[in-house]
Parts: C-alpha cells; sequence; structure tokens
C-alpha cells in the first residue's frame, strides 16, 4: 500500500533546492552564533530557533518554487 504519490521530477529539484536553502540558513545562523559566543560568552540563538529557522527555511523555499511553477505551468509557459 502506497500512502504518498511519487514525487515528479520538477518536484524531486525543488525539494532539493529548499534542502539546499535548509542547510545554508543552518549553516550561516550556526556560524553567526558561534562566533557571537566566542566574542560575549553568550548565545545569540537558542537551539529551538536554529532549528525552526532551518526547516521552516527549507520547507517554505520548497513551497515557493512549487507555488511558482504550478503557477507558470498553468499560464503555460515553460517550467525552467
Amino acid at each position: 500500500m502506497i500512502f504518498f504519490r511519487k514525487m515528479t521530477a520538477s518536484e524531486k529539484r525543488t525539494a532539493a533546492k529548499g534542502y539546499q536553502t535548509g542547510f545554508l540558513i543552518y549553516l550561516l545562523l550556526t556560524f553567526a552564533n558561534y562566533f557571537y559566543f566566542l566574542l560575549t560568552d553568550q548565545a545569540l540563538l537558542s537551539p529551538g530557533i536554529l532549528f525552526w529557522a532551518g526547516l521552516l527555511g527549507a520547507f517554505g523555499y520548497e513551497a515557493i518554487l512549487n507555488f511558482k511553477q504550478r503557477r507558470r505551468k498553468a499560464a503555460g509557459t515553460s517550467d525552467k
């Protein structure tokens, strides 16, 4: 029994872009938090904020890309 449908090639592409964006958000926020800690001995961001910022960045960007793609497809323009 399949609970989820298979992703199309364009959905896989937008998901990969979203995951890369989420990783970059984690990387940049962790970098900023670490160097702030080195300078002040206090954390700039809590671990919860770091976690949710990365997740929301990844899935939010993926949702935006999927929305743009569906809108372009409905208008009849190319996929790129």
